[in-house]
């Protein structure tokens, strides 16, 4: 999913942000290496055998002990038809979580599908490339409301939509299961 996130997320970070005087003044060559890294992030899951070929003609120029190893390990077991089926799965969760975006948004006020289009992957890749609050509280909200802004969406619209979003994937289902959690005579621990 990760990869769906910040493939899809960058282009249109990129397409996005290019209004802002420090991208619009990098120069070409480095928008064409982002632009080929999000191509390949994307194309990455749709035929993990070559993703795999081309990580492990990288990874032989590394030491043994580099995380890249890791990622390597975790290829082996790749294939293209897995690899194919975890994308699908992973794609159909990325467009419902931005589809729940764009109904939860558009429920405080109304939203042009293009803005939605534009500024949810960018949001969903802002959160996704900042990991560093509790459940990304803060990050998606801040985000939202700062990129929805420059199409004329309300505050409260923006950092309302991300919030109950939140609430509806992360909260009510955690504490679902921690009432289940609770309910267990031994919750996380061995038998003595």
């Amino acid at each position: 999913t990760m990869l769906i996130v910040i493939g899809i997320g960058g282009w249109t970070a990129l397409l996005f942000l290019s209004e802002f005087p420090f991208i619009a003044t990098l120069n070409g060559t480095i928008k064409i290496i982002l632009e080929l890294f999000f191509t390949i992030l994307l194309i990455s899951p749709i035929f993990p055998e070559l993703f795999k070929a081309w990580v492990l003609k990288i990874g032989g120029h590394f030491p043994q002990d580099h995380p890249l190893h890791r990622l390597i390990y975790g290829l082996e077991i790749l294939n293209n038809q897995r690899g194919r089926k975890v994308f699908l799965l992973s794609f159909a969760a990325y467009l419902i979580f931005s589809f729940q975006f764009y109904i939860l948004v558009n429920a405080f006020e109304k939203v042009p599908v293009q803005a939605g289009a534009i500024t949810i992957p960018t949001v969903f890749f802002i959160k996704t490339i900042l990991p560093i609050s509790i459940g990304d509280l803060g990050i998606r909200e801040g985000a939202s409301v700062f990129f929805f802004k420059k199409f004329s969406v309300s505050s409260a619209a923006a950092f309302n939509g991300p919030i109950l979003l939140f609430v509806i994937n992360l909260l009510i289902p955690g504490l679902a299961g921690l009432y289940f959690l609770i309910k267990e005579k031994h919750p996380l621990r061995g038998r003595s």
